[in-house]
């Protein structure tokens, strides 16, 4: 398995890859094999959710997802170095 994180800008956001349908099938694995971790849950697991990829969201606090959200991750972190955890 290949973990693949992204680069950091200078002010340390992390900067967002768009890639296209073929990337995947380039790969050789479909988009629900691939996964998609962020902080953000609309941007960073709704979004990719919608193309089919799974969305982790990396709660770093521990605070849980929020009453009013909608968005449900496939699997939630605290820190990135748990997304390899358990597979």
């Amino acid at each position: 398995m290949d973990v693949f994180t992204p680069k950091k800008d200078i002010n340390g956001a992390a900067i967002v890859f768009v890639v296209s349908g073929g990337f995947f099938s380039t790969l050789g694995v479909a988009p629900a094999e691939a996964w998609m971790a962020g902080d953000h849950l609309e941007f960073d697991v709704e979004a990719p959710q919608r193309l089919g990829l799974r969305g982790v969201w990396v709660d770093r606090p521990g605070r849980g997802l929020p009453a009013e959200s909608t968005v449900r991750p496939d699997r939630i972190i605290r820190a990135l170095g748990e997304l390899t955890d358990g597979l």
